[in-house]
């Protein structure tokens, strides 16, 4: 189990099968927000500001 950080950043895998179960809390933490997307700028090669 993982949050969507955890996911984008590959240190966990997705479902594997449409019988597993996906949840999503949103806990209101923007700074998990600022985080993902600086993520996936550095994997797509884009410097952020």
């Amino acid at each position: 189990m993982g949050d969507l950080y955890d996911l984008a950043g590959g240190r966990i895998e997705g479902r594997r099968s449409p019988e597993e179960i996906t949840l999503f809390k949103n806990a209101g933490g923007g700074h998990l927000d600022l985080m993902t997307a600086e993520l996936i700028y550095q994997q797509l090669g884009i410097e952020s500001r």
